[in-house]
C-alpha cells in the first residue's frame, strides 16, 4: 500500500499542528511535483520517502494514481461558496 502527498501544509517552525484555524490552500501550503511518495505498509511513520524514478514499478503505480487523480479532477463540479454574500444575508 502507498501513499502521496501533491500538497502538504507550512507548518510555522517547529510546530506540526494547524494554528486556530486550518488554512491548507493557496500560501498555506506546499506543491510537491513530483508528490511524496511512501510506503505505508512498511513505513507507517512516513519516515523514508520513495523515489519514484528508483524502480520500474514505482513508476507504474505512481502513473496508476496520477490516472486516478485525474480522473477525480474531472468528476468535479463547481459549487457556489456557501459563505457568498447571497447565502449569508437573512431572507
Amino acid at each position: 500500500m502507498f501513499g502521496n502527498y501533491y500538497f502538504t501544509p507550512k507548518y510555522k517552525v517547529g510546530e506540526y499542528k494547524c494554528p486556530f484555524v486550518c488554512m491548507c490552500f493557496g500560501d498555506y501550503v506546499i506543491e510537491h511535483n513530483p508528490p511524496l511518495f511512501y510506503n505505508i505498509a512498511k513505513d507507517p511513520a512516513e519516515d523514508y520517502l520513495i523515489d519514484i524514478n528508483s524502480s520500474p514499478r514505482y513508476q507504474k503505480i505512481f502513473q496508476q494514481i496520477n490516472k486516478a487523480v485525474e480522473l477525480h479532477k474531472k468528476s468535479i463540479t463547481y459549487v457556489e461558496s456557501q459563505f457568498s454574500f447571497s447565502n449569508t444575508i437573512w431572507r
